[in-house]
């Protein structure tokens, strides 16, 4: 993302769905990791259709996802983002991201 996201904006955050944890039932469980500024890498595990990205019974994996966000703050090129919709394993709901990394929803 080339301009500078403002707070409140909706936008992604560029994942990988790392592998499907639950695939009895629809929607699939997916573990997805994003990275977050710092380099630490943070797991989330949901449903499917909480994230951005084609998977399904035949996805081969590791496979590009996004993850829902509100930007809170921008601060010297890192976003302080809210995930929507779901929360890491440690239960943080807030991460800071490279800002020039999220993307707009397709």
């Amino acid at each position: 993302m080339n301009e500078i996201p403002d707070p409140g904006d909706r936008l992604e955050i560029p994942a990988t769905a790392v592998k499907c944890v639950d695939e009895s039932n629809y929607p699939l469980i997916v573990l997805v990791r994003l990275t977050d500024a710092g380099g630490r890498q943070h797991d989330i595990i949901d449903k499917d259709v909480a994230f951005g990205g084609d998977i399904g019974l035949t996805t081969e994996y590791p496979a590009p996802v996004t993850v829902p966000c509100e930007v809170l703050d921008v601060t010297d090129g890192i976003a302080l983002v809210r995930l929507v919709w779901c929360e890491t394993e440690e239960g943080l709901t807030e991460v800071r991201v490279p800002a020039a990394a999220l993307v707009r929803p397709s």
